[in-house]
């Protein structure tokens, strides 16, 4: 989850990082909605979140932050929870974000494809350029 945004997302708290008699899996769910370290590569590591279950707002470090959350995993309370979200908002805690290592072969991939076309018009040029007839 380093290079993951977590902005929007349905995230897993660690156990661990829970007061004792809040460590079981019902509060460990919660969805980010701010914070640096909600991004990925940034300073800070503040991940400001509101709980699923009670609806507090509360504040973790990155660090503390076990992973996104599999919607197919999900309890059927929790998924009601997220349905009775805001639509836009069920939609970007539930999907798949691709990661910054996706991101960059994709970026990569676009480059390379454009830079062919480039070298494609050049190789048309060049073939016009030889076709043409001199006095």
């Amino acid at each position: 989850s380093e290079n993951e945004d977590f902005k929007g997302r349905l995230l897993i708290v660690k156990a661990g990082e829970l007061r004792p008699e809040y460590r079981f899996s019902d509060s460990q769910l919660v969805v980010c909605s701010h914070g640096n370290g909600a991004r990925p590569g940034a300073i800070g590591t503040s991940v400001f979140c509101k709980e699923l279950l009670s609806g507090a707002n509360v504040c973790y470090g990155r660090h503390q932050i076990q992973g996104i959350a599999d919607p197919a995993k999900l309890p059927e309370w929790a998924r009601q929870r997220v349905a009775q979200r805001d639509p836009q908002q069920q939609e970007n805690a539930l999907e798949k974000k691709p990661t910054l290592q996706e991101k960059l072969d994709k970026a990569k991939e676009k480059a390379k494809k454009q830079d062919n076309e480039k070298k494609d018009e050049r190789g048309e040029k060049k073939k016009k350029r030889g076709i043409m007839e001199v006095d």
